[in-house]
């Protein structure tokens, strides 16, 4: 399952090598739950463990967006289903969505600078995806040094390498 100890020392390696504080989220339709979190040096604004954000304001749910077809991101987030999930963006926050999106996939990875929790961006880099769910790890760290990992090009193959070891053992089902 996903709580298998080895996906966390996976997590607790790159918290580790990265000094940051390092998430396992889920994608579910429009909204990511935190799953896992390690790395975060006892400080209770980095523990996100179990919170629930729309998606498209997370480095996590973006990066799992990446992945979805145009007709599926406008039933998560133009539709009527995506008013009774609370999730309706209205067109110039649609188009922008999109437009970050290919941002994303054009450079492999997701960013967030502060939009899902004050201070705080994320770097996030999908683990595996199915139709309508998908696996994520993030790096979350303070406002002040993301740039600096995002440039530290150790740091940032760290990740990805962590994304492939939990990508070898996770199999997302429908």
């Amino acid at each position: 399952g996903i709580r298998n100890q080895r996906h966390f020392d996976t997590l607790e390696e790159l918290a580790a090598g990265t000094g940051e504080t390092v998430n396992l989220t889920l994608r579910v339709g429009p909204h990511t739950r935190v799953l896992l979190v390690t790395g975060t040096h006892g400080s209770t604004e980095m523990d996100r463990s179990g919170a629930v954000h729309p998606a498209y304001m997370t480095a996590a749910g973006r990066v799992s967006l990446a992945g979805v077809s145009s007709a599926q991101l406008e039933h998560l987030f133009r539709g009527p289903a995506a008013d009774r999930a609370g999730a309706a963006l209205d067109e110039s926050a649609f188009d922008e969505l999109v437009r970050e999106l290919n941002r994303t996939r054009a450079r492999g990875y997701a960013l967030s600078r502060a939009e899902a929790v004050k201070g705080i961006s994320a770097v996030a880099m999908l683990v595996s995806a199915a139709t309508t769910r998908s696996i994520t790890v993030a790096v979350l760290t303070p406002n002040h040094r993301f740039d600096a990992l995002l440039e530290d090009e150790a740091k940032m193959q760290l990740i990805r390498d962590a994304a492939a070891t939990l990508r070898d053992r996770l199999t997302v089902e429908d």
